[in-house]
């Protein structure tokens, strides 16, 4: 639905935010706003959950949140 290019740096943590409320979606790091979309589509889902996906690389988490808003 959305990307944005993000500068950033090796071993440095950073705060992702992901807010969905029904079809509205807003991704901010370390509180500024990188998007904010609506998906409309047919097969939008109503409820689901949250994964970590990496095609080339690593990744390193400190914690993962999912919570009602």
């Amino acid at each position: 639905l959305a990307e944005q290019s993000f500068r950033w740096s090796l071993d440095n943590a950073y705060a992702l935010i992901l807010r969905v409320d029904g079809p509205a979606i807003r991704a901010s790091i370390d509180g500024t706003v990188l998007f904010e979309v609506r998906d409309r589509s047919a097969d939008a889902l109503e409820a689901g959950g949250v994964a970590l996906i990496v095609d080339t690389g690593s990744i390193g988490t400190k914690a993962v949140r999912v919570k009602p808003l």
